[in-house]
Protein backbone atom coordinates (compact mmCIF):
# COMPACT_ATOMS: atom_id res chain seq x y z
CA UNK A 1 0.00 0.00 0.00
CA UNK A 2 1.43 3.26 -1.28
CA UNK A 3 1.63 6.02 1.92
CA UNK A 4 0.68 9.31 1.62
CA UNK A 5 0.96 13.32 3.22
CA UNK A 6 -2.30 14.47 3.73
CA UNK A 7 -2.59 18.72 4.19
CA UNK A 8 -5.16 19.58 6.26
CA UNK A 9 -7.34 22.81 6.79
CA UNK A 10 -10.08 21.98 8.45
CA UNK A 11 -11.73 20.49 6.12
CA UNK A 12 -14.39 17.45 7.24
CA UNK A 13 -12.91 13.99 6.37
CA UNK A 14 -11.55 10.99 7.87
CA UNK A 15 -8.27 10.10 6.88
CA UNK A 16 -7.61 6.76 5.33
CA UNK A 17 -5.05 4.07 6.78
CA UNK A 18 -2.55 4.74 4.21
CA UNK A 19 -2.05 8.18 5.10
CA UNK A 20 0.94 8.08 7.87
CA UNK A 21 1.60 12.31 8.06
CA UNK A 22 -0.66 15.05 8.14
CA UNK A 23 0.26 19.04 8.10
CA UNK A 24 -2.32 20.38 10.10
CA UNK A 25 -2.84 24.46 9.22
CA UNK A 26 -5.59 24.51 11.92
CA UNK A 27 -3.84 23.49 14.54
CA UNK A 28 -6.45 21.21 15.76
CA UNK A 29 -4.90 17.39 15.79
CA UNK A 30 -3.22 17.33 19.14
CA UNK A 31 -5.76 14.41 19.52
CA UNK A 32 -4.10 12.44 16.73
CA UNK A 33 -1.84 9.42 18.05
CA UNK A 34 -1.76 7.10 15.21
CA UNK A 35 0.23 8.89 12.31
CA UNK A 36 3.05 11.95 12.57
CA UNK A 37 1.75 15.14 12.77
CA UNK A 38 3.36 18.72 11.64
CA UNK A 39 1.12 21.64 13.16
CA UNK A 40 1.88 24.51 11.30
CA UNK A 41 1.05 27.83 13.39
CA UNK A 42 -0.36 30.85 10.85
CA UNK A 43 -0.74 33.18 13.70
CA UNK A 44 2.34 32.68 15.31
CA UNK A 45 4.49 33.30 12.33
CA UNK A 46 3.96 29.64 11.00
CA UNK A 47 6.02 28.39 13.58
CA UNK A 48 6.18 24.17 13.34
CA UNK A 49 5.28 21.36 15.83
CA UNK A 50 6.17 17.65 15.57
CA UNK A 51 4.00 14.91 16.80
CA UNK A 52 4.32 11.58 17.22
CA UNK A 53 6.99 11.18 15.12
CA UNK A 54 9.44 8.31 16.67
CA UNK A 55 13.04 9.12 17.70
CA UNK A 56 15.75 8.52 15.38
CA UNK A 57 18.88 9.85 18.11
CA UNK A 58 21.61 8.05 16.38
CA UNK A 59 21.41 9.46 13.05
CA UNK A 60 19.99 12.84 14.23
CA UNK A 61 23.89 12.67 16.13
CA UNK A 62 26.02 12.16 12.68
CA UNK A 63 23.75 15.06 11.33
CA UNK A 64 24.11 17.35 13.83
CA UNK A 65 28.38 16.04 13.59
CA UNK A 66 28.51 16.74 10.38
CA UNK A 67 27.74 20.75 10.71
CA UNK A 68 29.80 21.46 13.19
CA UNK A 69 32.75 19.55 11.63
CA UNK A 70 32.39 20.91 8.42
CA UNK A 71 31.03 24.66 9.38
CA UNK A 72 33.31 25.78 6.27
CA UNK A 73 31.84 23.01 3.65
CA UNK A 74 28.40 24.23 4.76
CA UNK A 75 28.66 27.54 4.52
CA UNK A 76 29.92 27.58 1.23
CA UNK A 77 26.94 25.65 0.50
CA UNK A 78 24.76 27.96 1.77
CA UNK A 79 27.22 30.83 -0.01
CA UNK A 80 26.73 29.07 -3.89
CA UNK A 81 22.44 28.40 -3.24
CA UNK A 82 22.13 32.48 -1.42
CA UNK A 83 24.10 34.05 -4.68
CA UNK A 84 22.03 32.34 -6.66
CA UNK A 85 18.64 32.70 -5.47
CA UNK A 86 19.67 36.47 -4.93
CA UNK A 87 20.99 37.16 -8.45
CA UNK A 88 17.77 35.82 -9.81
CA UNK A 89 15.50 38.16 -7.60
CA UNK A 90 17.53 41.11 -8.60
CA UNK A 91 17.34 40.76 -11.94
CA UNK A 92 13.88 40.02 -11.78
CA UNK A 93 12.76 43.04 -9.40
CA UNK A 94 15.64 45.34 -11.15
CA UNK A 95 17.16 44.32 -14.09
CA UNK A 96 20.65 44.23 -12.19
CA UNK A 97 23.43 41.80 -11.57
CA UNK A 98 24.32 40.73 -8.03
CA UNK A 99 27.84 40.94 -7.01
CA UNK A 100 29.58 37.86 -7.18
CA UNK A 101 32.08 38.66 -3.91
CA UNK A 102 29.44 40.32 -1.68
CA UNK A 103 30.88 39.68 1.73
CA UNK A 104 29.50 36.17 3.86
CA UNK A 105 28.18 38.33 6.67
CA UNK A 106 25.91 40.97 4.18
CA UNK A 107 25.05 37.84 2.09
CA UNK A 108 23.81 36.19 5.02
CA UNK A 109 21.95 39.13 6.34
CA UNK A 110 19.94 39.71 3.17
CA UNK A 111 19.33 35.80 3.05
CA UNK A 112 18.13 36.33 6.83
CA UNK A 113 15.65 39.22 6.14
CA UNK A 114 14.06 37.44 3.17
CA UNK A 115 13.43 34.63 5.21
CA UNK A 116 11.87 36.33 8.05
CA UNK A 117 10.09 38.37 5.57
CA UNK A 118 8.49 35.25 3.74
CA UNK A 119 8.47 32.73 6.40
CA UNK A 120 5.16 31.45 5.44
CA UNK A 121 7.11 30.26 2.28
CA UNK A 122 10.40 28.64 3.51
CA UNK A 123 8.49 27.19 6.98
CA UNK A 124 5.29 25.22 4.77
CA UNK A 125 8.43 23.92 2.17
CA UNK A 126 10.19 22.91 5.30
CA UNK A 127 6.80 21.20 6.79
CA UNK A 128 6.63 18.98 3.48
CA UNK A 129 10.23 18.36 3.09
CA UNK A 130 9.83 17.34 6.38
CA UNK A 131 7.03 14.97 5.83
CA UNK A 132 8.84 13.47 3.15
CA UNK A 133 12.35 12.85 4.44
CA UNK A 134 11.73 12.09 7.77
CA UNK A 135 7.77 11.00 8.57
CA UNK A 136 9.61 7.19 8.36
CA UNK A 137 13.21 7.99 9.70
CA UNK A 138 12.03 10.04 12.99
CA UNK A 139 13.67 12.75 14.55
CA UNK A 140 15.79 13.77 17.43
CA UNK A 141 13.65 15.56 20.28
CA UNK A 142 16.30 18.38 20.39
CA UNK A 143 16.61 20.06 17.51
CA UNK A 144 18.68 23.74 18.15
CA UNK A 145 19.50 25.76 15.44
CA UNK A 146 22.69 25.50 13.89
CA UNK A 147 23.08 28.74 11.44
CA UNK A 148 22.06 31.23 13.77
CA UNK A 149 22.51 33.81 12.03
CA UNK A 150 20.27 32.99 9.25
CA UNK A 151 16.28 33.29 10.37
CA UNK A 152 14.67 29.93 11.27
CA UNK A 153 12.86 28.26 14.34
CA UNK A 154 15.19 24.80 14.70
CA UNK A 155 17.83 22.47 12.38
CA UNK A 156 15.35 21.59 10.00
CA UNK A 157 15.58 25.31 8.51
CA UNK A 158 19.00 24.75 7.90
CA UNK A 159 19.18 21.37 6.82
CA UNK A 160 16.44 22.40 3.99
CA UNK A 161 17.96 25.46 2.90
CA UNK A 162 18.75 24.67 -0.45
CA UNK A 163 14.91 24.43 -1.67
CA UNK A 164 13.31 25.96 0.95
CA UNK A 165 15.63 29.37 0.20
CA UNK A 166 14.79 28.87 -3.53
CA UNK A 167 11.52 28.24 -3.39
CA UNK A 168 11.52 31.30 -1.30
CA UNK A 169 13.00 33.52 -3.64
CA UNK A 170 10.37 32.72 -6.14
CA UNK A 171 7.18 32.86 -4.61
CA UNK A 172 8.41 36.33 -2.82
CA UNK A 173 9.53 37.55 -6.63
CA UNK A 174 6.37 36.62 -8.15
CA UNK A 175 4.77 38.43 -5.41
CA UNK A 176 6.26 41.63 -5.86
CA UNK A 177 5.75 41.31 -9.51
CA UNK A 178 2.70 40.62 -9.71
CA UNK A 179 1.40 42.98 -6.44
CA UNK A 180 -0.54 40.25 -4.34
CA UNK A 181 0.11 37.35 -2.26
CA UNK A 182 -1.46 34.07 -1.80
CA UNK A 183 -2.39 33.95 2.03
CA UNK A 184 -4.10 30.19 1.49
CA UNK A 185 -1.95 27.86 2.96
CA UNK A 186 -3.23 24.85 1.02
CA UNK A 187 -1.92 26.56 -2.17
CA UNK A 188 1.52 27.26 -1.41
CA UNK A 189 2.16 24.05 -0.45
CA UNK A 190 0.59 23.02 -3.68
CA UNK A 191 2.84 25.15 -5.53
CA UNK A 192 6.04 24.00 -3.68
CA UNK A 193 5.23 20.26 -4.73
CA UNK A 194 5.09 21.96 -8.28
CA UNK A 195 8.09 23.22 -7.28
CA UNK A 196 9.47 19.87 -6.29
CA UNK A 197 8.58 19.08 -9.95
CA UNK A 198 11.12 21.09 -11.58
CA UNK A 199 13.61 19.68 -13.52
CA UNK A 200 16.72 21.98 -11.11
CA UNK A 201 14.98 21.03 -7.75
CA UNK A 202 16.90 17.41 -8.06
CA UNK A 203 19.98 19.46 -6.98
CA UNK A 204 18.94 21.38 -4.65
CA UNK A 205 17.39 18.52 -2.57
CA UNK A 206 20.41 16.61 -2.90
CA UNK A 207 21.80 18.67 -0.09
CA UNK A 208 19.87 17.38 2.46
CA UNK A 209 19.29 13.98 0.55
CA UNK A 210 22.98 13.13 0.95
CA UNK A 211 23.65 14.87 4.54
CA UNK A 212 20.72 11.82 5.46
CA UNK A 213 22.32 9.02 3.27
CA UNK A 214 25.94 9.83 5.27
CA UNK A 215 24.30 9.87 8.65
CA UNK A 216 23.04 6.36 8.16
CA UNK A 217 19.74 6.69 7.18
CA UNK A 218 18.71 4.26 4.81
CA UNK A 219 17.68 5.09 1.14
CA UNK A 220 14.01 3.39 1.32
CA UNK A 221 12.92 5.68 4.62
CA UNK A 222 13.40 8.50 2.67
CA UNK A 223 10.21 9.54 0.26
CA UNK A 224 12.86 11.76 -2.26
CA UNK A 225 14.38 9.36 -4.24
CA UNK A 226 17.27 10.58 -6.60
Amino acid sequence: MPHKIALYKGQNIEFSNDIICIIDFENTLFFEKRRAVILVNKTHNYLRTYLNFKESSEIWHFLFLNYFRNTQKIKEEIKTVAILGLKYREHKLYNKSLKDFLPFKSLIKEVSILIEAYYKYYSIACAILTALFFTKIGLSKALPKVFTEIYGQDFLDDLFFAPAFIFTVFESTADLLLGESPEDEIYIARSFLSFLLWKHAKSLLKIPYFKLIKSGAKRELIWITL
